[in-house]
């Protein structure tokens, strides 16, 4: 990066070209690991009424069908 820096490159242009390939593969898994709880967080939000309206999801699916069994 200090090669770069002195030739007169952009901070962005050392961010794209350098770094970003190096955190690639950390970013990808931080994702990966994150999907699920995400998708949990949803979930939850939407069977206690709290997540997005007039949107179809699991959450919403799972409070229906516990309020029609009873």
């Amino acid at each position: 990066m200090l090669a770069a820096r002195l030739n007169g490159s952009s901070e962005m242009r050392i961010i794209l070209r350098h770094m970003l390939p190096s955190f690639l593969s950390y970013i990808i898994a931080a994702l990966t690991l994150n999907i699920p709880n995400m998708i949990l967080s949803e979930t939850g939000l939407s069977f206690i009424g709290l997540g997005l309206r007039h949107q179809l999801s699991v959450g919403v699916i799972c409070r229906k069908q516990r309020t029609s069994a009873r």
